[in-house]
């Protein structure tokens, strides 16, 4: 698991191109369309199972996407569903 195929994941359910594209490029479509009030115009729900098999970096790309807000109201919600490994993974000082 990388960032870029973290990225190329969202960006093929959500029927946006994500083929032959660097972590770049693939991180500024995802933002163009979350910023686009006639694509995306409630934001995007994103749920992520067995999450507790993430590494950390991944945990932390996804924390960063639920940065992005527009007019006060986030644009990324996040649901982590995992094991009770997961809670110990964010109790980790990592």
């Amino acid at each position: 698991c990388t960032r870029r195929a973290l990225l190329q994941a969202v960006l093929f359910e959500l029927g946006l191109p994500y083929r032959v594209r660097d972590e770049g490029d693939l991180r500024l479509s995802l933002l163009d369309h979350l910023l686009s009030r006639e694509e995306c115009p409630t934001g995007l729900l994103l749920l992520v199972d067995e999450a507790q098999t993430l590494p950390i970096s991944l945990l932390d790309e996804l924390r960063v996407l639920t940065n992005l807000v527009r007019g006060g109201l986030p644009r990324v919600r996040l649901v982590l569903a995992g094991s009770s490994a997961l809670e110990e993974c964010f109790a980790h000082p990592d």
